[in-house]
């Protein structure tokens, strides 16, 4: 079973490096450079075969941040296991975020080895929590 996984962050390199780091074939990325473009992504496919397994966002983007994105989606009652990367972030930012269930954080850059356990521990646990 392949695992969609949606990618937001407007660094191109930043988004690219993430993407690349899911070569398997158990895997489905798709990328995007803000979270209005996530938020319209993620609501349109949340009942098909499409709906996103994993959100991974970046926090300053442009339009739409992350923390905005979690807000939004949490608003929408759309539970989607997060991991939120960033170069530095607020401590009160990084507070506030962690009121939230099943999000998790990630320093930039991103080492792809504790990526991808921490995507694997997020959907093994989602898989047996559903």
């Amino acid at each position: 079973m392949k695992h969609n996984i949606l990618v937001v962050d407007d660094d191109a390199d930043d988004r690219h490096s993430i993407v690349s780091s899911f070569k398997t074939d158990n895997f489905e990325v798709t990328s995007v450079e803000n979270g209005e473009q996530a938020f319209s992504a993620i609501f349109t496919q949340q009942f098909t075969e499409r709906a996103f397994d994993l959100l991974i966002t970046d926090v300053e983007m442009p339009l739409i941040g992350g923390v905005e994105l979690v807000e939004l989606l949490c608003y929408e009652k759309i539970w989607l296991p997060t991991i939120v990367v960033s170069g530095s972030i607020r401590p009160q930012v990084r507070e506030h975020l962690t009121s939230y269930e099943n999000l998790n954080f990630m320093a930039k850059p991103i080492n792809e080895v504790e990526l991808l356990n921490k995507v694997k521990m997020l959907l093994y646990r989602r898989a047996h929590t559903l």
